[in-house]
């Protein structure tokens, strides 16, 4: 193929692996025939949860927001991180970007406690284990989509998203 069209591979930029060996391409963690997100995304996302939740305590610790208005902030800073804002519905997100290549839950099980106990936190307002009063029934009752869950079921949540988005869009225009 590279004879047939005149390309030729960039030796800096080629590297050849043995079978069932890993590499990363593209955000993408490439193992035999599994796909999962890659380490680097990965600590991009862990790096914004860990800033948001360090802005959002200390605006709890000095009374500048209720915990309440934290916590609905914090909702509001996940859901839009990983599913995307709604005002700008043609932003790439994880969901959209990666759902459709990952084969296998095992990084989105590890997002997924790392933002419940984001959101514990933040709910709670303590960092230690009184965070864990806090239940993952009421991060859902309260919007929270677990992302194994989202990965499972995409195409019926992503319908409904979809639908809300569209009725969002709708209020935002008859308010103005």
């Amino acid at each position: 193929m590279f004879d047939e069209h005149k390309l030729v591979a960039n030796e800096e930029k080629t590297e050849i692996y043995a079978p069932k060996e890993t590499f990363n391409i593209l955000g993408i963690k490439v193992l035999d025939k599994e796909f999962d997100l890659a380490k680097g995304p990965l600590c991009k996302v862990l790096y914004k949860l860990k800033h948001k939740q360090a802005k959002l305590l200390k605006k709890i610790r000095t009374k500048a927001f209720p915990k309440e208005v934290a916590y609905q902030i914090a909702l509001k800073f996940v859901h839009n991180l990983l599913y995307g804002n709604p005002r700008h519905p043609n932003q790439t997100n994880w969901v959209s970007n990666a759902f459709s290549i990952i084969t296998t839950e095992e990084t989105l099980r590890y997002l997924d406690k790392k933002c419940t106990d984001f959101l514990r936190t933040i709910k709670s307002g303590k960092q230690g284990n009184a965070r864990f009063r806090v239940t993952y029934e009421e991060l859902k009752q309260d919007g929270y989509i677990p992302l194994v869950y989202h990965f499972y079921h995409r195409e019926k949540l992503n319908a409904e998203m979809e639908l809300n988005m569209e009725n969002y869009r709708k209020s935002l225009l008859e308010n103005k």
